[in-house]
């Protein structure tokens, strides 16, 4: 299941851009693991104080939700084409090719051609691009932990166990 398959964090309210961001909560060993990490910690529900103080902290270190979602992906992923990031993130190919762009800017990403099909561009962390995960991750955990700061652990186990069980395919691999 994909990383942005498992839990929204952000309401419909924003643009398509700001809808969601999600990851696994089985743990890994994998390069990804600060990503795994901030979903096994917790799922939120979208509303719009949520929405707020997550689009909030994401502009303070200079990032939206679509470069939060993309780098997410990435991370997970690895090397993937670009077409195939738009269904993954859930963002449009125009967002896509915009926040593309900028992440490319920024040095968090290369694009380079796909070696089995010259038509398609593999989009790659870079370097600075892991590390923008990490910190994006860490951005995502502070939110997810005020939001839940209301709730004792056990509450936040049923909580999280109620949301993995009204998500289709949430006991997929």
């Amino acid at each position: 299941m994909s990383v942005v398959a498992r839990a929204r964090i952000v309401s419909s309210a924003e643009t398509s851009c700001a809808r969601s961001f999600a990851a696994r909560s089985r743990s890994s060993t994998s390069l990804n693991r600060s990503t795994r990490r901030v979903a096994a910690a917790c799922c939120v529900v979208p509303t719009a104080v949520n929405e707020t103080r997550l689009q909030s902290r994401l502009a303070e270190i200079g990032a939206t939700g679509c470069e939060m979602r993309v780098v997410a992906v990435l991370d997970e992923q690895g090397p993937i084409p670009q077409v195939g990031i738009a269904g993954l993130a859930d963002i449009d190919r125009a967002d896509l090719s915009t926040t593309l762009d900028r992440l490319e800017a920024g040095g968090y990403v290369t694009r380079e051609p796909d070696p089995d099909d010259g038509r398609r561009k593999l989009v790659t962390l870079t370097e600075d691009g892991r590390a923008r995960a990490a910190q994006l991750a860490t951005v995502v955990a502070a939110v997810q932990a005020a939001v839940l700061a209301p709730l004792t652990d056990h509450e936040r186990e049923q909580f999280v166990s109620l949301l993995r069980r009204l998500q289709p395919g949430a006991d997929d691999p």
